[in-house]
């Protein structure tokens, strides 16, 4: 119950903490988790210190999954060169300014009470932008994420993750309908697993997607939470429909609650698709003109854009 108290409050960053002459907004987190990392506590910082960014860059060069914070796969980090860092400062500033990514730290106090000292631990990033152009504080993004090699296999990853996601439902000016994360690492489903509890509904997987990075071109697998409020909110939209629609097919109530249950493997984005053209196109040949109508169509159809922008595809 102690791990579940701290994790209700993840994001609300109630405290300060003041590093290098920099202040942020910070909270403790996890003390369950401080003693398999081997430090006294872990905090979390709503910012990067200027003194830990040469540190995250570092970090970032030497990963198992390739990201774009990645420039150089480097088996140490004594392999950076600071010509690596540069391209890779250059990379991480731009990721902010064109992506409005927001890096949360997470700092450890050495076990050794006599150390006035931080340590770095991890970094991940939360985001209100799909894309450079689409900027949306309802759709928030858990993107990149780097645990210091020192500390790895600690579960660090898992509490990363967990900590981005639930600070994604109070972080942003707006309340969230749904969360978006991609992965192409196995292993995080289980801190996915976690956080789905907590936030109360499932990640499905709504599609792969392929992004360039400097180390390659990647295909990773794309996940939507959608909150429950949201969830609600378009079952109602596809009830007004279907109660509307005399043929009775499709019945979009059934398809949308099975795609946000089971995603693509379930329904494909191609068969929400047609089923949104046909019931538009009934409605359209009815000539009824009802807001209510409009509303749930244009809400529907929200889903298949936000899914269109993260560029998500179906299953081949």
């Amino acid at each position: 119950m102690e791990s579940e108290s701290f994790e209700s409050s993840y994001g609300s960053f109630q405290e300060t903490l003041t590093v290098g002459g920099e202040t942020f907004r910070a909270d403790p987190i996890a003390p369950h988790r401080a003693e398999r990392a081997a430090v006294r506590s872990i905090i979390a910082v709503d910012g990067l210190p200027s003194v830990f960014e040469e540190a995250l860059l570092r970090a970032a060069q030497v990963c198992d999954v390739p990201h774009t914070w990645c420039v150089k796969e480097c088996k140490s980090e004594d392999e950076v060169t600071p010509e690596i860092l540069a391209t890779a400062k250059t990379v991480l500033h731009n990721d902010k300014k064109d992506y409005n990514a927001r890096i949360i730290t997470y700092l450890g106090i050495p076990l050794d009470a006599s150390k006035d000292e931080l340590l770095f631990l991890a970094a991940g990033a939360i985001r209100n932008k799909l894309t450079k152009e689409y900027e949306n504080d309802e759709f928030p993004v858990v993107s990149r994420a780097v645990v210091a090699p020192a500390y790895r296999g600690k579960g660090l990853g898992s509490l990363i993750v967990e900590h981005r996601m639930l600070s994604a439902l109070r972080y942003f000016t707006k309340p969230p309908k749904a969360i978006h994360f991609a992965t192409e690492s196995a292993p995080i489903f289980t801190a996915v697993k976690h956080a789905e509890k907590l936030l109360g509904s499932p990640f499905v997987h709504i599609g792969t997607e392929q992004y360039q990075t400097r180390v390659g071109l990647l295909q990773v697998m794309d996940f939507l939470c959608f909150l429950p409020q949201y969830r609600a909110s378009l079952l109602a939209a596809c009830r007004t429909l279907d109660n509307f629609n005399t043929l009775k097919q499709p019945h979009l109530e059934v398809l949308f609650e099975q795609f946000m249950s089971r995603g693509v493997g379930s329904v494909s984005g191609k068969e929400l698709e047609v089923a949104l053209s046909q019931v538009s196109k009934i409605v359209g040949d009815s000539g009824t003109a009802s807001s209510l109508l409009a509303d749930a169509l244009s809400a529907l159809y929200e889903v298949l854009t936000v899914r269109e922008i993260i560029g998500a595809k179906d299953i081949s």
